[in-house]
């Protein structure tokens, strides 16, 4: 076979499936829940869009897919269900929490959300301060000087930015007017923004300004988009697997699109787009969970 990046070789047969199945997924007769909620067990689904199937195998008809750590409760009974989970062989019939119902791999499944987050803590990254605007057209300098030769462009508000600067007096620098940052955006230009217009990339701004007054965002020379869920994967190839995992994204992560035919990708099922993070980090991400910015 020959993969997006025209990378040719040998993949296991039996992890392979149709495009095409989601237009023919068959509905999944309803199972009663048993009235002994005891010998029934919660599972939490520990890859993002984890497929839900219409029968336990990869050419079961594709129902619907899943968010990572989606709750899910067993129709199998306790006695031979539990000994499923993280089976690499085996699928478990569940229900999730809209009422619809299928077959889930049951290696993609744990018994403890918190136990998977700390396996997965090791993969995710800290290795700079980001932080965001909270103003649409923030002015982007080549020096810390308000003056019409400095402005490289106007950034949109929540842009990331990576300080590159140390940690600790950068974040005192924070909301202190007369105070800027050397920063780095996703396209990877670097310049300077006012510490008094940003706030700390995991600590969202209330009242975002975003009116009249406020300066219009350059367009981008690239396709930048953000994701919509909080731990969305960046992965070394296009397919959901433990082996693949680069790390973890949080959600409004901006990334820029290196994928020629992004745009046409963007929010659809079953589509992946290479992308490069604001780190520098590259790799695969589900395109059905990023929006354009």
């Amino acid at each position: 076979m020959q993969d997006p990046d025209e990378d040719q070789g040998y993949v296991a047969a039996w992890y392979l499936a149709f495009e095409k199945e989601d237009a023919v997924a068959k509905e999944v007769e309803k199972t009663t829940i048993p009235a002994d909620t005891f010998d029934t067990f919660t599972v939490f689904g520990t890859a993002d869009g984890l497929a839900m199937r219409s029968a336990p195998s990869m050419v079961g008809g594709l129902l619907k897919r899943l968010p990572l750590y989606a709750e899910l409760t067993s129709l199998e009974p306790s006695s031979t269900g539990r000994e499923k989970v993280a089976d690499t062989s085996a699928w478990l019939h569940v229900q999730d929490a809209e009422g619809d119902q299928g077959y889930v791999a049951a290696w993609y499944l744990t018994f403890s959300k918190e136990e998977d987050e700390a396996k997965v803590a090791a993969t995710q990254t800290d290795k700079n301060l980001i932080v965001r605007p909270i103003t649409s057209g923030l002015a982007f300098r080549s020096e810390a000087v308000v003056a019409a030769d400095t402005l490289i462009k106007r950034l949109p508000a929540g842009a990331s930015l990576v300080v590159l600067e140390p940690v600790v007096s950068a974040k005192k620098k924070i909301g202190v007017k007369g105070q800027w940052l050397n920063v780095r955006e996703v396209s990877g230009g670097e310049g300077y923004v006012a510490a008094w217009y940003v706030t700390l990339g995991n600590e969202p701004a209330l009242g975002v300004r975003e009116d009249d007054k406020s300066a219009k965002a350059t367009p981008d020379d690239d396709l930048v988009v953000r994701t919509t869920v909080d731990g969305l994967a960046m992965r070394r190839y296009p397919r959901i697997a433990a082996q693949t995992l680069i790390k973890r994204l949080p959600k409004a992560a901006e990334l820029v699109a290196l994928t020629e035919d992004a745009e046409e990708r963007i929010g659809v099922s079953g589509q992946w787009i290479r992308v490069r993070d604001i780190e520098g980090d590259v790799g695969y991400v589900a395109a059905w969970y990023v929006v354009r910015r």
